[in-house]
């Protein structure tokens, strides 16, 4: 999965490089646009002892103030699933996942308007569900901080970016910590 993720990034980086994007201003002047990204979700600290690396989805809502271009906010929900090191029972998978919705502000610092390149850090808050699929588990929700940094192509009509950030959820007892690099479309 891990080579794919990477293919897509290149291929984006190339089609930036060689002349194939364009400004977007048409799609910076719209207040509201939609994104999906997916990728791989790396599971840290606790999370990391009990489960293998997995993947992560998600779709996003931007919305761009008119007052800035340097800022604009995003809501995402997102799904990652890890697998369970070490599963005890042959045969039987069993996953952890975490079903998460977040509002997140994005600030691209010192990049121009017209840019086909724009790098940007994450910043939001969000409340992430996590839960085994081991018989008799339970469901805790939690609430979660998390912050990273992307980089984003302008291309004709739409946008696609690489992003990783780092999710902390506050759990009861331990906190839950991860890490989704995924790469994603906006248009």
């Amino acid at each position: 999965m891990t080579r794919a993720l990477w293919g897509m990034a290149l291929g984006a980086a190339l089609a930036a490089a060689s002349g194939g994007a364009a400004p977007l201003a048409a799609q910076e002047s719209k207040a509201v646009s939609l994104g999906v990204s997916g990728g791989i979700s790396l599971p840290t600290m606790n999370l990391g002892d009990v489960v293998d690396p997995g993947y992560a989805v998600a779709g996003h809502l931007y919305v761009t103030p008119s007052a800035s271009k340097l800022v604009l906010f995003r809501g995402d929900v997102s799904y990652d699933r890890w697998l369970k090191k070490n599963a005890s029972v042959p045969g039987q998978n069993v996953d952890w996942y975490a079903l998460g919705v977040s509002a997140n502000a994005l600030i691209r610092p010192g990049a121009e308007t017209d840019a086909t390149v724009r790098p940007y850090l994450l910043a939001g808050a969000g409340v992430y569900s996590l839960k085994s699929t081991a018989s008799g588990a339970k469901t805790e929700s939690d609430f979660a901080l998390q912050g990273g940094g992307g980089v984003e192509f302008q291309l004709a009509g739409f946008s696609t970016f690489v992003e990783a950030k780092y999710v902390n959820a506050f759990a009861n007892g331990s906190d839950r910590n991860w890490v989704p690099v995924t790469v994603g479309v906006r248009f």
